[in-house]
């Protein structure tokens, strides 16, 4: 490179970095403050979830010799859920309509290998078949 160009470049360094000394991050003049705006109400109303209004649980245990990754534990257990959905168990799969809950149980045989599915209301605590839950339910 050329001493010219060198010495032009460190010219338009020096001037940059000397219009910035006097300037804060937010570009202003750095004797000058910025006004801070101080609020006594929330900005907005609070819109965090409302809760399980329909109190129902659905609890998924899969029973296997080989555990999956948790993630990949729940991806599976959309199946299910949508199949309470169709059979009217459950009334919507939203959380606001359930709380899922999956975990896995590691079983020594093959044939210890299922999953099950458990159905929990608020209003009762167990629910022993489709027919009990159903009129729970409604």
């Amino acid at each position: 490179m050329s001493k010219e160009f060198n010495s032009l470049w460190l010219e338009q360094y020096q001037a940059k970095s000397k219009s910035h000394e006097n300037h804060n991050f937010a570009g202003e003049p750095s004797g000058s403050k910025s006004e801070q705006v101080i609020r006594h109400e929330p900005l907005a109303e609070a819109q965090g979830e409302t809760g399980n209004a329909a109190g129902i649980q659905v609890r998924i245990t899969s029973y296997r010799r080989r555990l999956l990754d948790p993630d990949n534990l729940a991806g599976g257990c959309k199946y299910f859920v949508d199949c309470c959905r169709y059979a009217h168990l459950i009334p919507d799969d939203r959380p606001q309509d359930i709380e899922l809950i999956t975990r896995q149980v590691k079983v020594k045989k093959k044939s210890d290998e299922h999953t099950l599915i458990e159905l929990f209301t608020n209003k009762i605590h167990l629910v022993r078949s489709v027919a009990e839950f159903l009129e729970v339910v409604k």
